[in-house]
C-alpha cells in the first residue's frame, strides 16, 4: 500500500504470517529498503485474512490541491521540476 502521510509517500507491506515477530518485521523492512530502494514498514495479518483480489499495489494517496497534475501543467512546470515545485508550494 502506498499512502501520503505528513507530506511524504509511505509504503506499507501487508503480509500474512502465522507467527509474526519483531525479527521478521525488521528483516522484511531491510529487504524492502535493499530491493526497492525506499523505506517501508511491514504490517502482519493472520493467514487467509488479506483479500485475494489480484491487487498487488494499493495506491491510496490523496494529495493536497497545490500539488495536483493540473496545477503543475497550468504553472508550466516540467515533470523533472515537479519535486521542487511541490516543496515550494508546501512552504
Amino acid at each position: 500500500m502506498i499512502d501520503w502521510v505528513d507530506q511524504a509517500d509511505v509504503m506499507t507491506l501487508k503480509a500474512e504470517a502465522p507467527s509474526p515477530s519483531a525479527d521478521l518485521e525488521k528483516a522484511m523492512e531491510g529487504t524492502i529498503r535493499t530491493v526497492c530502494k525506499v523505506g517501508g514498514k511491514v504490517e502482519f495479518a493472520p493467514p487467509g485474512s488479506l483479500p485475494n483480489d489480484g491487487k498487488v499495489i494499493d495506491d491510496v494517496r490523496k494529495y493536497p490541491e497545490s500539488c495536483r497534475t493540473a496545477d503543475l501543467l497550468r504553472s508550466g512546470v516540467t515533470p523533472t521540476e515537479s519535486a521542487s515545485f511541490f516543496v515550494a508550494t508546501m512552504t
